[in-house]
């Protein structure tokens, strides 16, 4: 905030206040007084005991036929805030909250860029011999993130399946559809529920990419996502995505031809109790990753070959490139420590009892995982948005249901508030303006709704009950205060 210098002014009647001054003290003067020497202000109600409210501003009545002080001209952009200034945040710049003239601006939340509704979603989901449990688990809490998902908006999604067998020439970043039921108890650490009807009023075959108007969702979902623990167990499930997600499967009409859409947001969620083993060296990757026949299992990867696999920026710009944009949202239900980490320390496990694995970075009755850095790594490197939760969780619901409110989130009918509005601005007081091109235009209030969500940032999210243009961008404008500090929009005084 500015420093203030205490200036001696008076009752001007020919004083002209500007109209930014004015608006600012009626629309929030009686919202927060009483004030100081100097606040904007409607009427005395608005200033301390003993000041005036006089051309907008409290003032000392006893300064009463001097004007300002000559001796103290104000000078807008030095920091200081002098009247008849309204803020001072040293510089003359219009658009950061103070004009260049010293005048008030709105405090401003833009949003990004506004995109279609359409959202392709590709589930990664470790087919090894130690993910029974953890698929149970997934299948069953599925319908939560349908709810989250929808819950927004009516979004027109892909939902798709791959595993991270990519030794496997059926399975090899190829989208699946064949239920793979695991049989045998023994292969799990709870009871295996009643088996799964693929058959009765569903297609034959399963579709590869389920839509909202697939018959069934959830129940078709929990099929095409029996992908069976008999995986290859050095899991690589960065290069599954590429693979999935590059010519020549991604247009090959017998494998992943139109999951892909050119203007989608493009999500991609990771289940797995161990980290990737991907090794994508082929000249012409991506889309051609090979596996090193040397690596047989995830302590492999972990700990004794770790050098020779494909760096995770590399896949991470490989992503980067086929979204420019950044219409990408990352999630991964892994192995996390109690910080919510999955970095290690990565070492093999003393246990005899589990020889050639890595020492569990957290363990329950709902399954053992262990740490995850590149999956990590590469998730998180699609920040803010990214999500991460823990594969030890007894009950995938509550992450399912927020990464799917995240998804939603991000296209084109809802969005958050990156912080939440000041204490007392109330929706009067918040302006929408859309920006399609050289066309700018304010929102008339039927057009949107505000809405609490506190899992956004700044708690609220914006819904647009009439769709801006495909390509435009939104900017929320909330009238700026000096009463409070960066935490909410509206802080307006030199921030």
């Amino acid at each position: 905030m500015g420093r203030r210098r205490t200036h001696q002014f008076a009752l001007a009647p020919s004083l002209v206040v500007a109209g930014a001054v004015a608006l600012l003290g009626a629309a929030c003067g009686r919202c927060y007084g009483p004030f100081g020497v100097g606040h904007p202000c409607v009427d005395e109600s608005d200033c301390e005991p003993d000041l005036a409210c006089a051309v907008g501003f409290c003032l000392n009545p006893d300064d009463a036929g001097l004007g300002f002080d000559a001796s103290f001209p104000a000078n807008c952009g030095d920091g200081f805030i002098e009247p008849p200034e309204v803020c001072d945040d040293g510089n003359n710049n219009d658009a950061d909250e103070c004009s260049a003239t010293c005048d008030q601006e709105f405090g401003i939340d833009p949003f990004y860029q506004i995109f279609s509704n359409q959202a392709d979603i590709l589930f990664v989901i470790d087919n090894s011999g130690s993910m029974c449990e953890e698929q149970i688990n997934l299948r069953a809490s599925f319908q939560s993130f349908i709810d989250g998902l929808t819950a927004f908006a009516d979004v027109d999604f892909h939902i798709s399946v791959v595993t991270t067998d990519t030794m496997d020439p059926a399975q090899s970043g190829r989208l699946q559809n064949v239920p793979n039921p695991i049989m045998n108890d023994m292969d799990c650490m709870v009871a295996l529920p009643p088996p799964q009807d693929c058959t009765t009023g569903l297609p034959n075959p399963l579709p590869k990419i389920l839509t909202a108007n697939t018959v069934d969702l959830a129940r078709t979902f929990r099929c095409i996502a029996q992908v069976g623990i008999d995986g290859f167990g050095g899991e690589a499930a960065l290069a599954a995505v590429e693979l999935a997600l590059s010519p020549p499967l991604v247009d090959d009409a017998g494998a992943n031809a139109g999951f892909l859409r050119p203007d989608s947001l493009l999500a991609v969620l990771f289940v797995g109790d161990e980290d990737d083993c991907s090794v994508c060296h082929d000249p012409d990757w991506p889309g051609q990753c090979q596996f090193m026949p040397s690596i047989t299992n995830n302590l492999d990867c972990a700990i004794n070959q770790n050098e020779f696999l494909t760096p995770v920026p590399t896949f991470v710009g490989a992503m980067e490139a086929r979204r420019p944009m950044g219409r990408v949202f990352t999630a991964a239900i892994i192995g996390l420590d109690e910080d919510g980490m999955s970095q290690g320390p990565v070492f093999a496990d003393p246990d005899p009892e589990h020889p050639d694995e890595l020492s569990p970075i957290c363990e329950s009755a709902a399954g053992r995982a262990a740490p995850a850095p590149r999956l990590e790594d590469y998730t998180r490197s699609f920040e803010p948005t990214a999500r991460v939760a823990s594969i030890c969780d007894a009950d995938f619901s509550p992450a399912l249901l927020d990464i799917g409110m995240a998804i939603g989130n991000e296209l084109l009918s809802a969005v958050c508030f990156s912080k939440p509005p000041c204490p007392g601005i109330t929706r009067d007081e918040i302006r929408v303006e859309v920006r399609d091109g050289a066309n700018v235009y304010v929102l008339d209030p039927t057009e949107y709704t505000l809405r609490f969500n506190d899992s956004c940032p700044g708690d609220y999210q914006l819904i647009f009950t009439t769709v801006p243009p495909e390509g435009a961008q939104a900017t929320i404008y909330y009238p700026a205060l000096s009463e409070f500090d960066a935490g909410c929009i509206g802080y307006g005084y030199n921030n």
